[in-house]
């Protein structure tokens, strides 16, 4: 019954959705083709019984995580949970459903070159459907610095959106079951609820205060560095395709004998 309520109400987008989905995100920054925003965050937990260590992340306490992807509503249409606190988002990515599914048939995860809007915390992975900003090293050309403006005010609906689910929900803020498998239904039921909230009108904004700073990613100024792929394969990356669409005529500098990505 709890899987038959998280399809009603946490479901990708697909169909005529897709546009939609798609266009309210292009009105956002003038970024076309994304149909949601990525992002993990952690949910602080005591530390178990066993295997405790494994649960200790960089915050210096011990939490379980959640992937969610989010659109323009701010309601999540894709959610993984329960990995330990001391993973990466990159790794907590790749052991999720949606990082298996767009790899065996990318076309039907992200039609139409679709992709989502990550922090460079994602740099590196996924790269064909993944939109990240350019990695900084003091280097960027201006068209860069704005593209990487652009993806992060219209990516920032993930972190609203975590902000708002524990705003909502703030047994979140700290969990004391020690039932791990009954921890996770509750953070996905209350995935559920935040999307039903949304949907009638309720989107939690009243709720959210400046205590919700933890929401902020701590991976998003440790780079991945996880090389998927060949940089000079003949397709591009799905940040290099929309930054030329976006700035045609811009003239990227080279590096090591290749253009900067």
């Amino acid at each position: 019954m709890a899987g038959v309520i998280r399809g009603e109400w946490i479901v990708w987008p697909q169909g005529n959705n897709v546009q939609r989905v798609s266009d309210e995100f292009e009105a956002k920054a003038d970024i076309s083709g994304c149909i949601g925003a990525i992002d993990g965050s952690h949910i602080p937990i005591n530390k178990p019984e066993e295997n405790g260590r494994d649960y200790y992340n960089r915050k210096q306490g011990y939490s379980v995580l959640l992937q969610g992807i989010v659109d323009c509503d701010l309601k999540f249409t894709n959610v993984y949970c329960g990995d330990l606190g001391s993973f990466h988002d990159v790794r907590l990515l790749r052991r999720s459903d949606l990082f298996y599914l767009a790899g065996v048939n990318r076309q039907a995860v992200f039609p139409r070159k679709t992709f989502l809007l990550g922090d460079k915390g994602y740099i590196g992975v996924g790269k064909k459907w993944i939109v990240t900003p350019f990695r900084d090293n003091n280097d960027l050309i201006q068209q860069q610095v704005d593209f990487n403006r652009r993806v992060s005010s219209t990516r920032v609906v993930v972190e609203q959106a975590f902000g708002i689910l524990k705003a909502h929900f703030r047994r979140l803020k700290y969990m004391e079951l020690r039932d791990h498998k009954f921890m996770l239904y509750v953070i996905m039921g209350c995935c559920v609820l935040h999307n039903m909230c949304i949907s009638h009108g309720d989107n939690g904004v009243d709720l959210v205060d400046n205590d919700n700073a933890d929401d902020i990613d701590d991976n998003a100024d440790d780079d991945s560095d996880d090389d998927e792929g060949d940089p000079n394969a003949e397709e591009l990356t799905r940040q290099m395709e929309l930054f030329s669409r976006i700035y045609p005529d811009a003239a990227l500098p080279l590096r090591g004998g290749r253009r900067v990505v």
